[in-house]
């Protein structure tokens, strides 16, 4: 059988919290009571029988005082089991005892854990004690009131105060007894701060209130003995007409919660200041500690004041460490030298106080110092990379420097401690650090893009000028060496990317490395095709199809030029330059290979316009339409230049027969023999021969020929358009004149017929 009297104590005087209630439910089987228990508590001054009382009333086995000491028994909070009855009893520690003397704090948070946790509240006091405001306890119970109002006001929970008068005697009645501490209680309650809402709250919203009297227990022991049965049947007997277990009054936590809910509460109390009300010492301490603080601050915030107008934002002060120690030493000394004298617990709490305050104060001046040496240290860093040698890792001379800042930074930060004061410099330390690295990995970003940009440009530049070459006299294999060109000068360029990027990245990070690779190829494609599109233009492509179309047309392979004498030499020639040319557009309209490969890009053409979808149509440069366009004007050009080329073959081809000159010899025989006997056009004869001479010698004979053909092409051109031209006008002359003969004879018929009309 588990013994059902067990006393277990649930809160010690030191305020700790019994973690072994669970346990002790258990043992007086109540751990699957469900919601069929009860919670009754004891509240009174010290040594006025609360434990006897609820021996008596509930068998429990509380400690009792012994009469002969008159000493405190029971010390914090204890738990027991009604003998016959599914009751919890709680004994609270006695109020107004000698042994707590000022201090208060426990009698005001067990008072209200009592009333917080149980159904029925027995406040038990004597009966000359019925109308006293510090002997009926009504100081206790309006703070804890108040705070339980202020903290549990919203779980609208009712419970029983049970008031029981010891020693009753009967000389006043008990229902005077009742309305004097009614009408104090209801004093007290309208003094409360009450939380909004309940401004008009009465307290019998949130209690009721039962009165019993009880006999002297010694004087009148019978009486006494049967006024605790008749109270006990109320407690015990649910069928009892003055029952005080009220439904409304039970919390509705299961009984194998009801530990963790008492702890709840508990801490909930602890947790509140509103109970931690001071002593008179401490009342005193505490003011007078507030004017000596008042007192010491006064000279430390002047010196504050002139120090921060000395101390302009972002210098940095070199003295600062000495002058904010002798600052600190000054205060804490005024105030130590007064404020010693008083209550030790307050002394120290208001230091604490005086101290952060001080810290408060001091600590601008260190955060300002800090924050200059920052932006010092960050300049310095910046001023330093810049002049980092190019051909060492950046990266490890940058962590040299960086180290050797953060070390500045800690011992500036050292020296700025005061003792007493914890100023936390790491976090200086780490915006310092953050601020290093990400000057340093701007600066290297900077770097190395400045030497990636060098290599575009002068990738550019190379590709640009063998661009603008290649295109001044392109070829059906143009395309071929401009892009291996390109390709090399990438494979150039990306090599010495990666051989620079350790020295300025982290080698850690290969994908920004690749992403530096990536986009220098993207560069300088676009580049590129821009390049291409600019020297593709209409008004210089058909200047350089014109040239091709010539130099193929007019020049031999060796570079000379042509002399048509067939005109089916002429044609064919016309024929095969035209094709060329027009295979050369087909060529140029798009960048890739003779053989018809596509270069590889090494990136994906949508990143570099996503109206792009394949690598073909970004490296197409003319369309169909242009194509096309293109091809039209060409065979106009080209038609125009082989009409030329026809002409000089007609007039070449127009020359006077070889029987002409025997003829003319044979016919002229005496004419010549004239010439050559005088000397005058004998001369012209010679020098006429040594002209022929030279120009035979030095191979002119055949352009001579054709110049002169030529001329006298002209020459009889211009006299045919003379003939001709006379001709005309003399054609013209003589209609003029036909018609003036005609109108004239018109005339005279018509003169003639009005003669005849008028003689009739």
């Amino acid at each position: 059988m588990v013994p059902q009297r067990i006393c277990t104590q649930i809160v010690d005087e030191n305020k700790s919290f019994n973690k072994d209630i669970p346990q002790f439910m258990r043992q007086v089987n109540l751990a699957d009571a469900g919601f069929n228990y009860h919670v009754v508590a004891v509240l009174g001054s010290q040594s006025t029988g609360k434990s006897t009382l609820l021996n008596q009333l509930f068998g429990t086995t509380f400690d009792v005082m012994d009469a002969g000491k008159r000493q405190q028994t029971t010390k914090g909070i204890w738990l027991s089991k009604a003998q016959e009855s599914p009751i919890l009893v709680m004994d609270v520690e006695g109020t107004d005892g000698r042994e707590r003397g000022d201090d208060q704090d426990f009698e005001r948070k067990s008072a209200l854990f009592s009333i917080a946790t149980s159904e029925v509240i027995i406040v038990n006091m004597w009966e000359h004690q019925v109308g006293l405001y510090q002997g009926s306890n009504m100081v206790l119970l309006k703070t804890v009131l108040e705070v339980h109002l202020q903290l549990f006001h919203a779980k609208k929970e009712r419970s029983l105060l049970q008031f029981v008068i010891r020693d009753y005697i009967g000389t006043t009645s008990m229902e005077n007894l009742s309305e004097t501490i009614k009408t104090d209680l209801m004093n007290v309650w309208s003094s409360l701060a009450k939380p909004p809402g309940l401004e008009s709250s009465k307290i019998t919203d949130f209690f009721d209130l039962g009165f019993t009297g009880l006999p002297h227990k010694i004087l009148c022991s019978e009486a006494f003995d049967t006024a605790v049965d008749s109270l006990r049947t109320r407690f015990a007997n649910n069928d009892a007409p003055d029952y005080v277990f009220d439904p409304s009054y039970h919390k509705r936590i299961p009984a194998d919660g009801f530990s963790l809910y008492t702890r709840e509460i508990w801490e909930t109390i602890e947790n509140n200041k509103d109970l931690d009300l001071p002593t008179q010492q401490q009342l005193l301490a505490q003011y007078r500690c507030d004017e000596i603080i008042a007192e010491a601050m006064e000279p430390f915030t002047k010196a504050c004041n002139i120090l921060q107008s000395e101390f302009l934002p972002g210098n940095i002060c070199e003295n600062l460490p000495i002058r904010m120690q002798e600052m600190f030493d000054q205060v804490m000394k005024d105030y130590d030298r007064q404020a010693k004298r008083y209550n030790n617990a307050i002394y120290e709490k208001k230091k604490q106080e005086l101290l952060r305050s001080v810290d408060t104060s001091l600590y601008v001046f260190f955060q300002a110092q800090l924050n200059a040496l920052q932006k010092e240290l960050v300049s310095s860093f910046m001023k330093t990379a810049e002049n980092f040698p190019c051909n060492r890792p950046f990266k490890e001379l940058a962590a040299k420097e960086i180290e050797k800042s953060k070390t500045r930074m800690q011992e500036e930060a050292q020296s700025l401690m005061i003792a007493n004061i914890d100023w936390d410099s790491k976090q200086f330390l780490l915006k310092l650090s953050e601020e290093l690295e990400s000057s340093c990995n701007s600066v290297c970003k900077q770097k190395l893009s400045s030497k990636i940009t060098e290599m575009r440009t002068t990738l550019e530049t190379r590709v640009a000028e063998s661009l603008e070459i290649a295109l001044q006299k392109p070829n059906l294999k143009v395309w071929d060496g401009l892009l291996d060109e390109l390709l090399t000068n990438q494979k150039q360029a990306t090599d010495e990317i990666t051989r620079l990027f350790p020295l300025f990245m982290d080698s850690t990070e290969p994908e920004l490395n690749q992403s530096y690779i990536h986009d220098f190829k993207k560069d300088s494609w676009i580049a590129f095709r821009k390049k291409v599109a600019l020297e593709m233009s209409d008004v210089l492509l058909q200047q350089r199809l014109r040239m091709f179309f010539e130099e193929t047309f007019r020049y031999d392979s060796d570079g000379m030029p042509k002399l048509f004498k067939k005109s089916g030499t002429l044609d064919r020639d016309y024929r095969d330059s035209v094709t060329k040319t027009l295979e050369l557009i087909q060529v140029l309209s798009c960048i890739k290979y003779s053989d018809g490969r596509i270069p590889e890009l090494g990136i994906d053409v949508k990143e570099i316009d996503s109206s792009f979808s394949t690598p073909t149509e970004f490296l197409t440069i003319l369309n169909r339409k242009r194509v096309s366009s293109t091809s039209v004007n060409l065979k106009r050009t080209a038609d125009l230049i082989y009409l030329d080329c026809k002409r000089s073959l007609v007039s070449t081809q127009t020359r006077i027969p070889p029987y002409f000159w025997a003829l003319l010899l044979v016919l002229g025989w005496n004419e010549l023999m004239a010439v050559l006997r005088n000397p005058f056009f004998f001369m012209l004869l010679v020098l006429g021969g040594s002209l022929l001479y030279i120009l035979y010698a030095t191979g002119m004979i055949g352009p001579a020929r054709v110049i002169a053909n030529r001329a006298a092409a002209g020459v009889v051109d211009y006299v045919t358009d003379k003939v001709t031209d006379s001709y005309e006008d003399r054609t013209n002359m003589q209609r003029e004149s036909s018609f003036s003969r005609e109108n004239s004879s018109e005339k005279t018929s018509i003169d003639g017929e009005l003669e005849k009309a008028a003689l009739s």
